[in-house]
């Protein structure tokens, strides 16, 4: 199938590429969750994807590893291609042509635990910057091994991950790729009618559910669905003002908003603590903030902060998202959304 391009508005514009399907199956692979592995058991044997396990163990214990820092392998210089290059075979010769210090740096939310570019150029030679990058990622869980392989043998992970891909590339991918034409066009046709009324901003935030702290202003806005991909909404964006200051979003073809499923007794549970409702108030009413400042209008330590943001995330009812060397943490409209429905269908029916 070739890639399907297609004008929005002005800025705007809805690509449909085939070509990246197994790449974002193989990142599916690589993190090797409970919704990666029911997405690829949609598709593929399970004789197929043990022999995969076996013959890429390295690669997926590296990267899941890693999965803390490093969300999304590969993907971020989908930024750096045109529509028409959106393919697997394009982006890897993309990251090829990058550094290793420029491909480490770009995939990793570094500025999350204050590492820079920096001190990860050194650590890639230098084994006692390396333990100072480590140390920085303390609270982050990665291990040692998975960080050092990840930062000095990043030419053999990336050709790893892109071999991965093209393994996964069978017949039984373009089957389910060809399958998901109609969701494609019923989400060009969604998406087309909420830009008459609506920014390309607020289109991309309504689908992800949650407000941008990071907000452009962006010259083009990308809307890309994708039948591989795990989460509901994947976001990339430049925002430097350079000539790609772009925004990409990743909207998954499978992933639906179900509600039925769903237990409203744990954000039920976060949200009856008079701190916890305070800070969903405070987000409400003044949009993403960070958890120091969170702190100091509560008159809480930030450590508990920390504690009460994290059992809201678990429950559905707050997002994060990185900025700098910060995290700003929003309310989640889909969490809210799914928690109010669920109430008046099963409560007030």
């Amino acid at each position: 199938m070739k890639t399907d391009i297609r004008q929005l508005d002005e800025n705007s514009i809805f690509v449909y590429a085939p070509g990246l399907e197994a790449v974002f199956a193989a990142s599916a692979f690589c993190a090797d969750t409970k919704e990666s592995r029911q997405l690829l058991s949609g598709v593929y044997e399970e004789k197929t994807l043990h022999a995969l396990r076996n013959r890429f163990r390295y690669l997926t214990e590296i990267l899941s590893g890693m999965r803390a820092v490093i969300p999304l392998p590969m993907m971020d210089a989908l930024l750096d291609l045109e529509p028409e290059e959106l393919a697997a075979k394009h982006l890897q010769k993309r990251w090829m042509s990058l550094s290793v210090e420029e491909r480490v740096f770009r995939q990793g939310t570094w500025r999350f635990f204050d590492v820079s570019r920096a001190q990860l150029k050194k650590a890639v030679q230098d084994d006692d910057a390396l333990a100072a990058v480590l140390s920085r990622l303390e609270q982050s869980g990665v291990p040692f091994l998975a960080l050092r392989a990840f930062l000095r043998e990043n030419d053999r992970l990336t050709t790893d991950f892109f071999s991965l891909a093209q393994a996964l590339d069978l017949p039984c991918l373009r089957q389910a790729v060809k399958a998901a034409r109609r969701e494609t066009d019923a989400l060009y046709e969604q998406i087309a009618k909420e830009l008459q009324t609506e920014k390309p901003l607020a289109v991309a935030e309504k689908r992800m559910g949650k407000t941008f702290r990071n907000r452009g202003l962006y010259e083009r806005y990308f809307f890309l669905p994708v039948r591989m991909q795990v989460r509901k909404a994947t976001r990339l964006f430049f925002d430097d003002g350079t000539k790609r200051n772009r925004q990409m979003l990743f909207l998954s073809l499978t992933r639906k908003d179900a509600t039925g499923d769903a237990d409203a007794v744990p954000p039920l549970m976060a949200l009856a603590d008079a701190s916890r409702y305070r800070m969903m108030q405070m987000l409400c009413e003044e949009g993403p903030l960070r958890g120091t400042e969170i702190a100091k209008r509560l008159s809480l330590a930030p450590s508990t902060v920390t504690h009460h943001l994290e059992l809201l995330k678990e429950a559905g009812l707050v997002t994060e998202e990185p900025s700098g060397n910060a995290k700003y943490f929003g309310v989640s409209r889909d969490g809210m959304r799914a928690l109010f429905e669920l109430l008046q269908r099963e409560l007030l029916p």
